[in-house]
Protein backbone atom coordinates (compact mmCIF):
# COMPACT_ATOMS: atom_id res chain seq x y z
CA UNK A 1 0.00 0.00 0.00
CA UNK A 2 1.24 3.62 -1.24
CA UNK A 3 -0.18 6.17 1.25
CA UNK A 4 0.44 9.64 -0.28
CA UNK A 5 0.17 13.26 1.01
CA UNK A 6 -0.32 16.33 -0.71
CA UNK A 7 2.95 18.03 -1.00
CA UNK A 8 4.45 16.48 2.25
CA UNK A 9 6.43 13.25 3.13
CA UNK A 10 5.95 13.52 6.84
CA UNK A 11 3.62 10.78 7.16
CA UNK A 12 5.34 8.48 5.47
CA UNK A 13 8.40 9.10 7.54
CA UNK A 14 6.09 8.29 10.73
CA UNK A 15 5.04 4.94 9.66
CA UNK A 16 8.13 3.78 8.40
CA UNK A 17 9.01 4.09 12.06
CA UNK A 18 5.09 2.11 12.84
CA UNK A 19 5.58 -1.00 14.29
CA UNK A 20 3.90 -2.91 11.52
CA UNK A 21 5.40 -5.93 9.25
CA UNK A 22 5.75 -4.24 6.27
CA UNK A 23 7.32 -1.05 5.84
CA UNK A 24 4.91 1.66 4.18
CA UNK A 25 6.60 3.32 0.65
CA UNK A 26 7.81 6.70 1.41
CA UNK A 27 5.13 8.61 -1.09
CA UNK A 28 3.69 11.80 -1.77
CA UNK A 29 1.24 13.67 -4.54
CA UNK A 30 3.44 16.47 -5.63
CA UNK A 31 1.74 19.82 -7.13
CA UNK A 32 3.49 20.08 -10.49
CA UNK A 33 2.97 23.86 -11.76
CA UNK A 34 2.54 23.86 -15.69
CA UNK A 35 2.32 26.76 -17.55
CA UNK A 36 -1.38 28.80 -16.61
CA UNK A 37 -2.23 25.33 -14.11
CA UNK A 38 -0.43 22.56 -12.44
CA UNK A 39 -0.99 18.35 -12.60
CA UNK A 40 -0.70 16.35 -9.67
CA UNK A 41 2.00 13.39 -10.23
CA UNK A 42 2.04 10.39 -7.81
CA UNK A 43 5.65 10.04 -6.76
CA UNK A 44 5.56 6.66 -5.23
CA UNK A 45 8.45 4.39 -3.40
CA UNK A 46 11.19 7.04 -3.02
CA UNK A 47 14.60 5.21 -1.35
CA UNK A 48 14.65 6.29 2.07
CA UNK A 49 18.49 6.98 1.43
CA UNK A 50 17.43 9.82 -0.79
CA UNK A 51 13.63 10.94 -0.28
CA UNK A 52 14.56 13.83 1.89
CA UNK A 53 16.73 15.51 -0.84
CA UNK A 54 14.63 14.93 -3.45
CA UNK A 55 10.80 15.93 -1.70
CA UNK A 56 12.65 19.03 -0.86
CA UNK A 57 13.77 20.07 -4.39
CA UNK A 58 10.49 19.02 -5.81
CA UNK A 59 8.92 21.04 -3.34
CA UNK A 60 11.15 24.08 -3.98
CA UNK A 61 10.12 23.75 -7.89
CA UNK A 62 6.41 23.89 -6.72
CA UNK A 63 6.81 27.30 -5.09
CA UNK A 64 9.42 28.80 -8.15
CA UNK A 65 8.89 26.73 -11.07
CA UNK A 66 11.55 27.46 -13.79
CA UNK A 67 10.50 24.82 -17.19
CA UNK A 68 14.33 24.33 -18.40
CA UNK A 69 14.97 22.81 -14.51
CA UNK A 70 11.54 20.43 -15.16
CA UNK A 71 13.31 17.82 -17.66
CA UNK A 72 16.57 16.94 -14.96
CA UNK A 73 14.08 16.61 -12.21
CA UNK A 74 11.55 14.45 -13.64
CA UNK A 75 14.94 12.32 -15.52
CA UNK A 76 16.38 11.97 -12.11
CA UNK A 77 13.00 10.90 -10.13
CA UNK A 78 12.91 8.35 -13.30
CA UNK A 79 16.50 7.15 -13.07
CA UNK A 80 15.54 5.80 -9.48
CA UNK A 81 14.47 2.07 -10.90
CA UNK A 82 11.78 1.00 -7.85
CA UNK A 83 9.74 4.48 -8.05
CA UNK A 84 6.99 5.23 -9.97
CA UNK A 85 5.72 8.65 -11.22
CA UNK A 86 1.67 8.28 -12.15
CA UNK A 87 -0.17 11.30 -13.39
CA UNK A 88 -2.82 11.49 -11.04
CA UNK A 89 -6.61 11.99 -12.40
CA UNK A 90 -5.33 13.32 -15.76
CA UNK A 91 -9.04 14.72 -16.71
CA UNK A 92 -9.75 16.45 -14.09
CA UNK A 93 -8.99 20.03 -14.17
CA UNK A 94 -9.22 21.54 -10.65
CA UNK A 95 -8.11 25.02 -11.40
CA UNK A 96 -11.51 24.96 -13.37
CA UNK A 97 -10.64 26.67 -16.45
CA UNK A 98 -11.96 26.33 -20.18
CA UNK A 99 -12.00 22.77 -20.89
CA UNK A 100 -10.51 22.57 -24.04
CA UNK A 101 -7.86 25.17 -23.05
CA UNK A 102 -7.12 22.24 -19.90
CA UNK A 103 -7.05 19.18 -22.73
CA UNK A 104 -4.64 21.56 -24.92
CA UNK A 105 -2.19 21.90 -21.40
CA UNK A 106 -2.37 18.43 -20.99
CA UNK A 107 -1.45 17.00 -24.56
CA UNK A 108 1.77 19.87 -24.24
CA UNK A 109 2.37 18.70 -21.18
CA UNK A 110 2.67 14.95 -21.97
CA UNK A 111 4.45 15.54 -25.66
CA UNK A 112 7.25 17.28 -23.41
CA UNK A 113 7.54 14.97 -20.25
CA UNK A 114 5.65 11.89 -20.51
CA UNK A 115 8.14 10.14 -21.05
CA UNK A 116 9.31 10.43 -17.57
CA UNK A 117 5.72 9.38 -16.49
CA UNK A 118 5.15 5.81 -16.21
CA UNK A 119 1.59 5.32 -15.52
CA UNK A 120 -2.06 7.30 -15.48
CA UNK A 121 -4.50 6.62 -13.05
CA UNK A 122 -8.26 5.66 -12.54
CA UNK A 123 -9.73 7.27 -9.83
CA UNK A 124 -11.83 5.98 -7.01
CA UNK A 125 -13.63 9.06 -6.75
CA UNK A 126 -13.77 10.43 -10.08
CA UNK A 127 -16.93 9.07 -12.85
CA UNK A 128 -16.86 6.23 -14.75
CA UNK A 129 -17.11 8.05 -17.81
CA UNK A 130 -14.14 9.83 -16.84
CA UNK A 131 -12.00 6.98 -15.60
CA UNK A 132 -13.09 5.74 -19.42
CA UNK A 133 -11.88 8.66 -21.23
CA UNK A 134 -8.31 8.11 -19.20
CA UNK A 135 -7.98 4.84 -20.39
CA UNK A 136 -8.78 6.21 -24.09
CA UNK A 137 -5.99 8.86 -23.31
CA UNK A 138 -3.76 6.26 -22.17
CA UNK A 139 -4.19 4.34 -25.09
CA UNK A 140 -2.58 7.29 -27.07
CA UNK A 141 0.03 7.99 -24.57
CA UNK A 142 1.13 4.15 -24.72
CA UNK A 143 0.82 4.08 -20.71
CA UNK A 144 -0.76 1.36 -18.75
CA UNK A 145 -3.31 2.63 -16.43
CA UNK A 146 -3.20 2.14 -12.43
CA UNK A 147 -5.72 2.87 -9.76
CA UNK A 148 -5.87 4.95 -6.93
CA UNK A 149 -8.09 5.90 -4.42
CA UNK A 150 -8.23 9.56 -3.31
CA UNK A 151 -10.38 8.48 -0.48
CA UNK A 152 -9.43 11.28 2.26
CA UNK A 153 -11.29 9.60 4.45
CA UNK A 154 -12.06 6.10 6.36
CA UNK A 155 -13.55 4.52 3.19
CA UNK A 156 -11.84 1.57 1.59
CA UNK A 157 -10.84 1.81 -1.63
CA UNK A 158 -13.56 1.56 -4.66
CA UNK A 159 -10.42 0.57 -7.72
CA UNK A 160 -8.05 -1.61 -6.26
CA UNK A 161 -4.63 -2.67 -8.62
CA UNK A 162 -4.15 -6.70 -8.70
CA UNK A 163 -0.52 -8.51 -8.43
CA UNK A 164 1.46 -11.75 -7.86
CA UNK A 165 4.24 -8.96 -6.70
CA UNK A 166 5.56 -9.54 -3.37
CA UNK A 167 6.85 -5.95 -2.46
CA UNK A 168 6.17 -2.51 -4.13
CA UNK A 169 9.64 -2.52 -5.53
CA UNK A 170 8.47 -5.46 -7.49
CA UNK A 171 5.52 -4.03 -8.28
CA UNK A 172 6.91 -0.77 -9.74
CA UNK A 173 8.49 -2.96 -12.00
CA UNK A 174 5.35 -4.86 -13.62
CA UNK A 175 3.86 -1.29 -14.38
CA UNK A 176 7.37 0.43 -15.71
CA UNK A 177 8.66 -2.35 -17.46
CA UNK A 178 6.10 -4.80 -18.26
CA UNK A 179 3.46 -2.00 -18.49
CA UNK A 180 1.19 -4.97 -17.08
CA UNK A 181 -1.65 -3.99 -14.90
CA UNK A 182 -5.14 -5.67 -13.44
CA UNK A 183 -7.60 -3.62 -11.54
CA UNK A 184 -10.71 -4.49 -9.82
CA UNK A 185 -13.71 -2.88 -9.30
CA UNK A 186 -15.17 -2.59 -6.00
CA UNK A 187 -19.06 -2.71 -5.60
CA UNK A 188 -19.06 0.53 -3.25
CA UNK A 189 -17.30 2.30 -6.64
CA UNK A 190 -21.42 1.70 -7.87
CA UNK A 191 -22.79 3.48 -5.16
CA UNK A 192 -23.72 7.37 -5.80
CA UNK A 193 -20.50 9.34 -5.84
CA UNK A 194 -21.68 12.37 -4.68
CA UNK A 195 -22.80 10.30 -1.44
CA UNK A 196 -19.74 8.75 -0.89
CA UNK A 197 -18.30 12.17 -1.39
CA UNK A 198 -20.21 14.12 1.37
CA UNK A 199 -19.35 10.76 3.33
CA UNK A 200 -15.31 11.68 2.84
CA UNK A 201 -15.89 15.17 4.38
CA UNK A 202 -18.35 14.11 7.06
CA UNK A 203 -15.17 11.63 8.31
CA UNK A 204 -12.78 14.13 7.60
CA UNK A 205 -14.71 16.37 10.34
CA UNK A 206 -15.69 13.95 12.52
CA UNK A 207 -14.04 13.84 15.68
CA UNK A 208 -12.09 10.27 16.60
CA UNK A 209 -11.45 10.05 20.55
CA UNK A 210 -9.58 7.21 20.58
CA UNK A 211 -6.99 8.89 18.23
CA UNK A 212 -4.15 10.51 20.00
CA UNK A 213 -4.90 13.78 21.51
CA UNK A 214 -3.42 15.80 19.01
CA UNK A 215 -4.82 13.83 16.32
CA UNK A 216 -8.45 13.44 17.99
CA UNK A 217 -10.32 17.35 16.36
CA UNK A 218 -10.43 17.95 12.55
CA UNK A 219 -8.89 21.26 13.58
CA UNK A 220 -6.07 18.98 14.89
CA UNK A 221 -5.28 17.40 11.65
CA UNK A 222 -5.47 20.66 9.74
CA UNK A 223 -2.84 22.45 8.87
CA UNK A 224 -2.52 25.98 7.62
CA UNK A 225 0.23 28.45 7.43
CA UNK A 226 0.63 31.46 9.21
CA UNK A 227 3.78 33.97 8.72
CA UNK A 228 5.34 31.58 7.03
CA UNK A 229 4.95 29.33 10.03
CA UNK A 230 2.83 25.50 9.75
CA UNK A 231 1.02 24.14 12.18
CA UNK A 232 -2.50 22.61 13.23
CA UNK A 233 -5.38 25.23 12.78
CA UNK A 234 -5.91 24.21 16.69
CA UNK A 235 -2.82 26.20 17.19
CA UNK A 236 -4.66 29.56 15.87
CA UNK A 237 -8.31 28.42 17.14
CA UNK A 238 -7.90 26.40 20.30
CA UNK A 239 -11.59 27.28 21.22
CA UNK A 240 -13.16 25.85 17.96
CA UNK A 241 -13.13 28.96 15.72
CA UNK A 242 -15.14 31.94 15.52
CA UNK A 243 -19.09 31.68 15.86
CA UNK A 244 -19.45 30.76 12.00
CA UNK A 245 -17.04 28.33 11.43
CA UNK A 246 -18.57 26.65 14.78
CA UNK A 247 -21.61 26.97 13.39
CA UNK A 248 -21.53 25.81 10.07
CA UNK A 249 -19.62 22.60 11.18
CA UNK A 250 -22.56 21.40 13.30
CA UNK A 251 -25.07 22.24 10.68
CA UNK A 252 -22.68 20.23 8.40
CA UNK A 253 -22.50 16.85 10.72
CA UNK A 254 -26.33 17.32 11.14
CA UNK A 255 -26.80 17.70 7.18
CA UNK A 256 -24.70 14.36 6.79
CA UNK A 257 -26.14 12.36 9.98
CA UNK A 258 -27.45 9.14 9.03
CA UNK A 259 -31.18 10.06 9.08
CA UNK A 260 -30.52 12.87 7.13
CA UNK A 261 -27.76 11.89 4.50
CA UNK A 262 -30.63 10.77 2.10
CA UNK A 263 -31.88 14.08 1.38
CA UNK A 264 -28.41 15.77 1.22
CA UNK A 265 -27.50 12.89 -1.49
CA UNK A 266 -30.84 14.08 -3.37
CA UNK A 267 -30.35 17.34 -3.44
CA UNK A 268 -26.42 17.54 -4.07
CA UNK A 269 -26.87 14.89 -6.71
CA UNK A 270 -29.78 17.00 -8.47
CA UNK A 271 -27.48 19.91 -8.44
CA UNK A 272 -24.49 18.05 -10.11
CA UNK A 273 -27.07 16.68 -12.71
CA UNK A 274 -28.36 20.38 -13.37
CA UNK A 275 -24.28 21.59 -14.14
CA UNK A 276 -24.09 18.21 -16.18
CA UNK A 277 -24.18 19.76 -19.93
CA UNK A 278 -21.37 21.65 -19.15
CA UNK A 279 -18.41 20.19 -20.92
CA UNK A 280 -15.45 18.51 -19.12
CA UNK A 281 -11.97 17.62 -20.21
CA UNK A 282 -13.20 13.83 -20.66
CA UNK A 283 -15.78 14.73 -23.47
CA UNK A 284 -12.51 16.20 -26.06
CA UNK A 285 -10.86 12.64 -25.00
CA UNK A 286 -13.79 10.58 -26.12
CA UNK A 287 -15.13 12.96 -28.89
CA UNK A 288 -11.58 12.34 -30.56
CA UNK A 289 -10.60 16.07 -30.27
CA UNK A 290 -8.02 16.50 -32.93
CA UNK A 291 -5.70 17.77 -30.67
CA UNK A 292 -5.06 14.63 -29.63
CA UNK A 293 -6.00 12.18 -32.86
CA UNK A 294 -2.81 10.01 -34.27
CA UNK A 295 -1.16 9.31 -31.00
CA UNK A 296 1.08 12.07 -30.82
CA UNK A 297 2.30 11.94 -27.33
CA UNK A 298 3.55 8.37 -28.31
CA UNK A 299 5.63 9.82 -31.70
CA UNK A 300 6.26 12.53 -29.47
CA UNK A 301 7.88 9.99 -26.82
CA UNK A 302 9.49 7.40 -28.63
CA UNK A 303 7.47 4.67 -27.36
Amino acid sequence: MSITDHDNIDASWELQAAPIPRKVPISFEWTLPFEEGFFHIGVHNLSPASAQAVFARLFEYSNLPDPKCLPELLGALSDQSDTLLVLNHPLWDLAAGSALDYVRRLRRFLKAYGTWIHALEINGYRSWRENMAVGTLAQMAQLPLIAGGDRHGCAPNALLNLTAATSVADFVHEIREDHRSEMLVMPQYREDLVARKLAVAADVLRTYPKNPPDRRSWMHRVSCECEGVRGPLSDHWPHGGPLWVRSAIAAFRLLTSEPIMPFMTALTTAISRAGAHRPGPADFIETGDPLLRGVPACAAMGR
